[in-house]
């Protein structure tokens, strides 16, 4: 790596740090207080990105997900507005999301290597450090108690050096893909053996049921489809929003088809409700038939369904989305996915395929977890734009070296 690169890697090692800061800072005892303050950092860091953007008469800009983005965050502000609703809680989201869309796009349109290597090190890192914990401290960092009114039920979360439980399967999914999608330096072969090591005993230590089946699609794909033929026939959108529906089905059903309930109880140790989820989803459809179309305007992760006495989230993302801003939100949140999948899909390239996978998992564990706000997820999303730049530039090479063939002719 040259010193101009080895500088601006560590650049992006700090943003990312401030960005995916892990959860245990906000126990430790001499920076839980930086923890609490970090949204206006992350404002610096938009400020930043619109800086280097500038740079470049922000041409890392025109593309479809910038545009899905502002369809998406401006839904928001119009449910909001209809509601009367909290807006310091639409802008939270809207900073996080352009903080990242436009630091990647900034990046991925000069040069991608640079900064994959630093999210493959930093994401492979973290996990590898919150799996030392996970085995240290098994009971955790700390542990998050919610009781009911009423005193007779709780729920306890296992605070980890990174996330929650159920929050781990992302990051974990972003090392391995990031990884590969490095060139194939031993360096990097290794950052991969690595990161699919750690995020394989972070999942297995958790048990939680999306994070192994997503975590079990990406390893299968990396293995043995990734680098072969068999990638071009069977990895896009229709076959993976097939599966994506099959999946759905199987969440729902499982505990009627006895193999599957076997596994839930007997290996996952999960019961047949997902920890309750199922009762929590027929509660959501009840809200949203009451409110389909913009809502209940609440944008903090919609913590309004009550379930033995405690306030939870919607457990799913879309039931989430319709439950804060009915179809209105959810149709601005799809025109920033269709973005998503419309650029990743342009190519049947390895780095397309990867990314389609990456996002298919993403949206397995979406569908028993509420992840509207989180910069994971609006990671995810950004690089896609990895297939547009990377098209941009070979498109670039192909006119330049037919004009010196002409010239020469």
């Amino acid at each position: 790596m040259r010193r101009s690169n080895f500088i601006e890697f560590i650049l992006l090692m700090f943003f990312l740090v401030i960005l995916f800061t892990p959860r245990a800072f906000e126990v430790l005892p001499v920076v839980s207080f930086v923890y609490t303050q970090m949204f206006p950092i992350h404002c610096l860091v938009f400020l930043a990105a619109i800086i280097m953007s500038a740079t470049i008469s922000f041409k890392n800009l025109k593309n479809a997900i910038t545009a899905g983005a502002f369809v998406f965050i401006l839904t928001g502000v119009v449910v909001a507005v209809l509601h009367g609703g909290d807006y310091k809680l639409l802008f939270r989201a809207a900073i996080h999301l352009f903080a990242i869309l436009f630091l990647v796009s900034y990046e991925l349109y000069r040069k991608d290597n640079c900064f994959l290597e630093a999210c493959a090190w930093y994401f492979t890192v973290i996990i590898l450090i919150n799996l030392v914990f996970l085995v240290l401290k098994p009971e955790g960092i700390s542990t998050m108690e919610t009781y009911s009114a009423d005193g007779q039920f709780r729920q306890i979360d296992r605070m980890n050096f990174l996330e929650v439980d159920n929050r781990l399967s992302l990051p974990s999914l972003l090392a391995i893909a990031t990884a590969y999608l490095l060139p194939d330096k031993k360096i990097n072969k290794i950052l991969r053996i690595t990161a699919l090591a750690a995020g394989g005993f972070t999942n297995l230590l958790t048990m939680s049921g999306t994070g192994i089946g997503s975590y079990f699609v990406m390893l299968i794909y990396v293995l043995f489809i990734h680098k072969t033929k068999v990638r071009e026939k069977l990895i896009n959108v229709k076959t993976l929003l097939v599966a994506y529906v099959f999946c759905m089905f199987l969440i729902v059903y499982a505990g009627l088809i006895p193999p599957l309930a076997h596994i839930i109880r007997e290996v996952l140790h999960k019961d047949l409700t997902f920890s309750g989820r199922t009762y929590i989803w027929e509660s959501c459809l009840k809200m949203i038939s009451r409110h389909p179309i913009i809502g209940y305007g609440n944008f903090d992760n919609g913590w309004i369904i009550t379930w033995h006495g405690i306030n939870r989230n919607a457990h799913n993302l879309f039931f989430d989305i319709l439950i804060q801003g009915g179809f209105v939100l959810l149709l601005g949140y799809l025109a920033m996915v269709f973005t998503v999948f419309k650029t990743v899909s342009g190519n049947k390239d390895k780095k397309s395929g990867l990314l389609l996978v990456l996002l298919f998992c993403f949206f397995v564990v979406m569908l028993c977890e509420s992840f509207i706000d989180n910069n994971y997820i609006f990671l995810a999303y950004s690089l896609a734009l990895l297939c547009k730049y990377n098209n941009s530039r070979k498109d670039k090479l192909i006119e330049r070296l037919k004009n010196r063939l002409k010239f020469k002719a």
